[in-house]
């Protein structure tokens, strides 16, 4: 019985002085994922935390969400819904005294966004992208991306510019949602078919 309790008081007082028991008075940082968002109105997103201790690891923890400025926040889970209006605000995140914040900007607005290639692959660059009836553009990178931001919901004729030695125009529909990018790929042609990019030489003698 002796050696029982003994075993019993050596085990209470190894667990007791391991230090691997991580409570909320050992935490030292809280990570917000993501650090900064932008949402279409009345859309929703999830916000997560990380929460580490002073030793750098990551210990399970349920913070208490919070939200200042623009829509509401589920207080326990992190599920942040936009408002109705534009707008902008953060959302924090607190557990042991200590708490992070992240930037959430509402829009009404949404993107147009992709790439514009030629009809052997190649991608285009200083090509003009705009959207029909508006004033919105953009020109084509080095890598044929583009992107028309602010661009109200609705739907649009997206047109790529011509040029009048190389290539011909092209136009997609496209449909856009508030606080969302809608990719819109064009595959240009050449005024020929196929292009002659290697035309013939000539000698004269």
């Amino acid at each position: 019985m002796v050696k029982f309790v003994a075993s019993c008081l050596l085990a209470v007082i190894f667990l007791s002085g391991c230090g691997d028991l991580e409570t909320s008075s050992s935490v030292s940082s809280i990570t917000i994922s993501p650090s900064s968002i932008t949402v279409g109105i009345a859309k929703s997103t999830l916000f997560s935390a990380i929460v580490k201790n002073s030793a750098g690891n990551i210990i399970s923890a349920s913070p208490t969400w919070s939200v200042s400025g623009t829509g509401s926040i589920n207080s326990s889970t992190g599920l942040f819904t936009a408002g109705s209006a534009s707008g902008e605000g953060t959302v924090t995140a607190t557990y042991g005294g200590i708490s992070d914040t992240a930037a959430v900007t509402t829009t009404i607005n949404g993107w147009v966004a992709g790439r514009v290639l030629e009809s052997l692959g190649k991608k285009v660059q200083d090509i003009k992208v705009y959207l029909i009836g508006t004033s919105l553009e953009d020109f084509t990178d080095s890598d044929g991306d583009y992107s028309i931001p602010s661009v109200p919901a609705g739907t649009y004729e997206v047109w790529t510019d011509r040029d009048s030695s190389i290539y011909r125009a092209a136009s997609k529909e496209a449909t856009v949602v508030s606080g969302e990018t809608e990719t819109v790929n064009f595959t240009i042609l050449y005024f020929t078919d196929p292009p002659d990019l290697n035309p013939p030489v000539f000698e004269f003698e």
